[in-house]
């Protein structure tokens, strides 16, 4: 069984979310692009993580990245975004 993410953790990852969404509302799309690449390396089940990802390559006209994190998502099973 795996082991559970310490509350520690769980509150970093959380930070480090919002902290990408607050660059996602002002328009910074190269810090939120670059916090949630980070973000989805060490959460590969954010499905919601890799839905804002694909959110802001869309912003950015790489419809090629968003694309592929979508397909991704799908490809994991992840379909609750």
């Amino acid at each position: 069984m795996a082991e559970e993410p310490r509350t520690g953790e769980l509150e970093e990852e959380s930070r480090e979310y919002k902290k990408a969404l607050l660059f996602i509302k002002s328009g910074d799309w190269d810090k939120a692009r670059e916090i949630l690449e980070q973000f989805c390396e060490q959460n590969p089940r954010s499905a919601r993580a890799f839905n804002k990802l694909a959110f802001v390559y869309l912003e950015q006209s790489n419809l090629d990245m968003a694309e592929k994190v979508l397909a991704g998502l799908l490809q994991m099973g992840l379909r609750d975004f």
